[in-house]
């Protein structure tokens, strides 16, 4: 993507159109990762990890979270297999990145929604 010298346009190239694999009807968020070529979907009842090259389906999960405390944003980290949530109540949720779903801890403590979620370099 490339910004014009004023600022004023955006100049952008799109890629091949995939059908993302088992993709949630209605989706509540969605989140590209280009370094681990994954593209994550989510709605308030279902989350799938998709291969961003093919839509291909990697992972899919159900109930995450409950239908009022919504997922806010989710994080991945292959090196450890594990994957973060955010919630509309602010909780935090690490679930080992597997077939199937376990989660691995849990984080409260914040009095407002946690919005987004970060991975902190090495």
């Amino acid at each position: 993507m490339l910004l014009d010298p004023d600022g004023k346009t955006l100049e952008f190239e799109l890629g091949p159109k995939i059908k993302l694999e088992k993709m949630p009807l209605w989706i509540k968020g969605l989140k590209v990762d280009d370094q681990q070529g994954i593209i994550f979907t989510w709605s308030q009842l279902k989350t799938c990890f998709n291969d961003i090259s093919d839509g291909h389906l990697l992972f899919k999960y159900k109930s995450l979270s409950t239908y009022e405390d919504y997922i806010t944003d989710l994080i991945i980290s292959e090196e450890f297999k594990y994957f973060l949530t955010s919630t509309y109540f602010g909780h935090i949720f690490v679930w080992k990145l597997d077939k199937h779903r376990k989660m691995i801890h849990s984080f409260s403590g914040h009095s407002k929604t946690v919005t987004s979620l970060s991975l902190h370099p090495k």
